[in-house]
């Protein structure tokens, strides 16, 4: 109890004096700043959600601003909805616009996505200006209920700028909570497994497509529930009023700081205050100037802004993992536990399966069957088409021609989501770290599959919510703990060796409790002691029943775990059987320079 005070004062305090505010005796005109700074908060908030957490950049959130101010007016207006109702459908609207708009923008990002807000940015304002009959057009448009007009109503109250005030604020704090514990779960982490390598985050079943959807939605919404509010307060609405608003929103997030609690609220303070010092000093003619000095001072000196300056970046976890131990270290039964039958069918088999990249024929014709339980390896020369396999297996790449089946089941052209929610986990030739988590976070996200409510319900306070982040941290500590990883756990994972990396992502692997592990040249860059902890885990792992398919060039490691042996050579299976068979076979010995001892 006394920790989650101390964790929750600074946030206590501020909304202590927030509340104070308006009952403090000070110039009505401090109490408009104050319903300003509200809603530049829930801007703020809704940019963050979008850039801190998906990586995905909007230049056009002023038209979902926009929105949800006319949106509102108008219903208030033209429909006579009181405004308990309008500011509600107002943010139904705001979700729907955005859920359409974002189908199609979700299948870019980056660049391509920034520019395509901007277009509907622009579209948005021009229907405004050009829509007389339903917007006022350049005229405006009149008579929105608002303190400033004297017209509104809540429940029958009329409320002044001071009973606004705490209507606004009440919003904020909303936001503000549901956006923490939004983030502060296995969602969050989800996309910030998105942001740092979409690939890698498909492949521990995330779906990047979704998850990205569902952000850009989420994220209009809030601005959309902002411009009601920005309506509302001011009692009419043009165009103009929105010129300028997505630079600022931007601005806002990035100068605060992505991530940090604190940070909508400290870039949108800055905003606010700025342009009534700008006046105050006779330079309110020079705010755009002034912004991008701020923005660029903001990135050059404090480039995770302004909030890195007071506070840490919380971690993603939904409990403190203080309190949860981890056991059965020795066997891992929570993670890996399989009994087979000598009747099973193969657990992956491949049939003819080819794949071309224009002219060139990478794989032509290669079967390959994978019995529950062994591990078998994939070897060959350079080129000879291992990994590019890896990547048919696991949906990277769909064959030309050919199938795939997982436990039976066809699986040819299956998205890797898909794929790793059934139990199929790989790991990558090229490390594949999310950067800026701990090694904790970092390892959870294998645990992603396992979780089983809809991302949404992660902000309510349902037990069975902190029963399975319970479980997967428990299980992301035991698999660290197996692996000699403890006492890096609250790492930053990309600040680490090479090769200490190369196991977290293992055991990322690991926790995602595959039926089928695939490992593209899980040993690469470790060093003796690596090595043999890499070797002494995989033989624990294969006592527990787990089925495995390795490609990697320390050939006698391979050879040692290995139950069967397929090699590779110019796309084709030049050979399966034996380790021992392996070693004594010509054409296996003729394309290795040196023989069986050279690298693979």
């Amino acid at each position: 109890m006394a920790k989650a005070v101390r964790r929750y004062l600074p946030f206590l305090l501020v909304a202590l004096a927030l509340m104070l505010l308006p009952w403090l005796g000070l110039n009505p005109f401090y109490t408009h700043l104050g319903i300003n700074l509200g809603i530049y908060v829930i801007l703020a908030i809704s940019m963050d959600l979008l850039v801190g957490f998906s990586g995905q950049t909007s230049l056009g959130h002023a038209a979902f601003y926009a929105l949800g101010a006319y949106a509102s007016g108008l219903l208030a207006v033209r429909l006579g909805f009181p405004v308990w109702l309008s500011i509600p459908c107002a943010a139904v609207i705001g979700a729907v616009i955005t859920g359409l708009l974002g189908m199609p923008l979700m299948r870019v990002s980056g660049f391509y996505l920034a520019m395509l807000t901007i277009a509907f940015d622009l579209l948005t304002m021009t229907l405004i200006d050009q829509w007389p009959a339903l917007t006022g057009g350049v005229n405006g448009l009149y008579n929105i209920p608002s303190p400033t007009m004297g017209n509104f109503l809540m429940f029958g109250a009329r409320l002044s700028h001071r009973g606004y005030y705490y209507v606004v604020w009440i919003l904020a704090a909303l936001a503000f909570i549901f956006q923490r514990r939004f983030v502060n779960s296995w969602v969050g982490r989800a996309l910030v497994a998105i942001e740092g390598s979409p690939l890698a985050a498909s492949a521990m079943g995330i779906n990047v497509a979704r998850y990205r959807w569902m952000t850009f939605v989420l994220s209009g919404t809030l601005a959309a529930i902002a411009g009601s509010l920005f309506g509302h307060n001011v009692g009419y609405l043009n165009s103009e009023a929105f010129h300028g608003v997505s630079n600022m929103v931007l601005a806002m997030a990035l100068v605060g700081g992505l991530r940090y609690p604190a940070g909508p609220f400290i870039g949108a303070l800055i905003f606010v205050l700025v342009p009534q010092w700008l006046n105050q000093w006779g330079l309110g003619d020079k705010q755009g100037l002034v912004y991008g000095l701020i923005l660029l001072l903001s990135l050059v000196v404090l480039p995770k802004g302004l909030a890195s300056f007071i506070s840490k970046r919380p971690q993603l976890l939904r409990l403190d993992p203080a309190d949860v131990p981890a056991d059965g270290v020795e066997n891992l039964e929570r993670v890996v536990s399989y009994q087979h039958g000598e009747d099973e069918p193969p657990v992956l088999k491949l049939e003819k399966v080819s794949i071309h990249f224009g002219g060139n024929v990478a794989l032509q014709d290669v079967d390959l069957e994978v019995r529950p339980g062994e591990t078998h390896a994939l070897i060959g020369p350079n080129g000879a088409g291992k990994t590019t396999l890896i990547n048919i297996i696991s949906g990277i790449y769909t064959p030309t021609s050919g199938e795939t089946y997982f436990n039976g089941e066809r699986t040819t052209g299956l998205p890797p989501h898909v794929l790793t929610q059934r139990g199929m986990v790989r790991t990558f030739q090229n490390l594949q770290i999310f950067p800026g988590l701990t090694v904790l976070e970092n390892v959870m996200i294998g645990a992603h599959p396992t979780f089983r409510h809809a991302a949404l319900t992660s902000v309510l306070p349902l037990k069975a919510l902190n029963e399975e982040e319970r479980e997967a941290m428990a299980a992301a500590r035991e698999v660290l703990a197996f692996l000699g990883l403890s006492e890096y756990e609250n790492t930053i994972a990309t600040e680490l060796p090479y090769g200490t990396q190369k196991m977290v992502e293992l055991a990322r692997a690991i926790v995602a409790k595959p039926k089928l592990l695939l490992l593209d040249e899980p040993a690469a860059g470790l060093h003796k002691e690596e090595l043999d902890r890499f070797e002494e885990g995989i033989r624990k792992l294969q006592q527990r029943g787990l089925t495995i398919l390795i490609i990697e060039h320390h050939l006698d490691l391979v050879l040692r775990l290995a139950d069967r042996v397929t090699v590779l050579n110019y796309g084709k299976r030049i050979f399966l059987g034996s380790p021992d068979e392996a070693r004594a076979d010509e054409q296996v010995k003729e394309v290795y320079i040196g023989g069986a001892a050279a690298t693979a």
